[in-house]
């Protein structure tokens, strides 16, 4: 279900907010556990086991946090094989279609969801975060449906405690009437000239054509991103939680570093504090160096 799409700005947005101000503030957690699988569900109805292979990663990430602080010998190897288990799960799915036939669809959100569980996972065995005790509050912490299928990527902390204002829910509503508009009246606009020069075959047009839909064709990509982080924000600040921003201008970089920390903001700083520090980052040797740049640049694959 997209947030541009008419079923959720006109029916699932609204009823979504009602039921969650009516519910009383100690079981609203219930609340948006319900609205987050059903969002899930409503996106994946014709494939039903993707919303079981998100429990089942959940559960497996819940317990093994759990095991972690009973058992903190055991942390280093149970995070391990944690995160072989989900990013195997990631890289079966991303790349099956190489060697079947007829691979399944990818899962929707799968790159987002498994990034924040191993992040948690990540926390809870270096002892920067605590293990999250309460499925309830766990499950909602992956399962936040403004953040669930594309970002940012949050740690499970952040969205702990909603704080329900008025003004933060007027901020909200403003945030996402912007990157609604942002979606439709720029980015759809710009990927329909994308579109039609593909109907007219690209061998058939004119060198100034071609610039205009290649320019079509970056400014789409921009301000669809663009629009979509803006209403995940806005969304998160009507239902009370502060998501971080994850779209900076890149346009603006002057270097191409820059322009990779402003695009994504949290998956970069993601690659960042669990790939590219762990391993060393600037103070290893040369050569080491190297070896973990193309191992970041690899997981951007993910």
């Amino acid at each position: 279900m997209a947030f541009s799409s008419l079923e959720f700005v006109f029916l699932f947005l609204p009823a979504m907010l009602a039921a969650y101000y009516i519910t009383p503030p100690k079981v609203r957690g219930v609340t948006m556990l319900l609205s987050s699988l059903f969002f899930y569900w409503w996106g994946v109805r014709s494939n039903p086991w993707m919303l079981g292979l998100l429990l089942v990663l959940m559960a497996w990430t819940y317990g093994a946090g759990v095991i972690m602080v009973y058992h903190r010998a055991w942390a280093r190897t149970i995070l391990v094989l944690s995160w072989t288990v989900l990013f195997g799960t990631l890289l079966f799915f991303k790349y099956m279609g190489l060697f079947a036939e007829s691979p399944l669809p990818l899962p929707s959100g799968i790159s987002f969801y498994t990034f924040t569980m191993a992040a948690y996972l990540a926390d809870v065995a270096r002892r920067k975060g605590p293990a999250d005790w309460n499925p309830l509050r766990f499950a909602n912490g992956v399962l936040l449906f403004p953040k669930l299928l594309s970002g940012p990527i949050t740690p499970l902390t952040s969205v702990r405690r909603p704080c329900c204002r008025v003004s933060n829910f007027n901020l909200g509503l403003r945030e996402f009437i912007w990157g609604l508009g942002l979606k439709l009246l720029l980015a759809d606009q710009l990927g329909g000239l994308w579109r039609q020069l593909g109907n007219i075959g690209y061998e058939s047009v004119s060198a100034p054509l071609a610039w205009l839909g290649l320019v079509a064709f970056s400014l789409q990509l921009y301000f669809d991103f663009y629009g979509y982080s803006k209403m995940a924000v806005g969304v998160g600040h009507m239902l009370g939680y502060h998501l971080p921003e994850n779209f900076d201008h890149p346009y603006a970089s002057r270097t191409m570093t820059e322009f990779w920390r402003r695009w994504h903001i949290t998956l970069g700083a993601w690659f960042r504090d669990y790939i590219y520090i762990p391993l060393g980052g600037s103070r290893c040797s040369s050569r080491q160096h190297i070896c973990n740049l193309l191992i970041v640049w690899i997981c951007t694959g993910l």
